[in-house]
């Protein structure tokens, strides 16, 4: 499986977002250990919602999901839960508010769920990005503008199924991102991996967001 390559990054120089991005092999450990990423939770962060689905998995798991959008709106839940359930939510923007917000401001907002954000999917890119491109940059800021004082996106970009590390089972992968449009940094980008399961289950996205959020904070 091919992965972004893994850039040393110290949590002192996250913790003063100064850097440019750093990309990671693999999420880090469970529940309990130190959250990496803990320098953002106390930051105004937008929670994107998650927008692909990778399909033709070797485990044939992506063609058991009767509706993709339904099940990537799933994720969106349990991440969301999994977040307030660490106490983020009293700063951060969570995703189940982007839709209103949207509709009041299709003019000049641009749409959460449909964001220019293909190019960031699994297998690419290889190498740590400078700059945040438009156009997902100038609609990420777009986002942002409706939300004055909010200052990084996450970005859950996409999910896709991988064999288990032994070959045994399988499990998800999300390709993640938080970003600063302002700036047109990318911060941090990683797959993140669920726990291994022996069939196609709730689960894996249950596991999934879990994980996503022990890196801001644990339970």
């Amino acid at each position: 499986m091919k992965t972004f390559a893994l850039l040393a990054l110290s949590i002192a120089a996250l913790a003063a977002l100064s850097l440019p991005v750093r990309a990671q092999q693999e999420s880090p450990g469970p529940a309990g250990t130190h959250a990496p990423l803990a320098p953002f939770a106390g930051r105004r962060i937008i929670v994107l919602p998650a927008e692909y689905l990778s399909e033709g998995d070797s485990l044939g798991w992506a063609a058991l999901v009767p509706n993709v959008e339904e099940y990537l709106a799933s994720f969106d839940a349990e991440l969301e839960f999994a977040l307030k359930d660490r106490g983020l939510g009293k700063v951060w923007v969570m995703e189940s508010k982007l839709p209103s917000e949207y509709r009041r401001n299709q003019d000049y907002m641009a749409d959460p769920a449909h964001l220019a954000g293909d190019w960031l999917r699994y297998p690419g890119p290889k190498k740590a990005i400078p700059f945040l491109p438009d156009p997902l940059a100038g609609q990420l800021r777009s986002i942002l503008a409706v939300n004055d004082r909010a200052e990084y996106v996450l970005y859950p970009i996409e999910i896709r199924f991988i064999k288990g590390p032994d070959g045994k089972g399988g499990r998800a992968a999300l390709r993640a991102a938080v970003l600063d449009p302002r700036r047109l940094k990318v911060d941090w980008m990683a797959d993140v991996y669920s726990d291994t399961e022996e069939k196609f289950t709730p689960a894996l996205l249950t596991s999934l967001a879990e994980h996503l959020a022990n890196l801001f904070a644990t339970p």
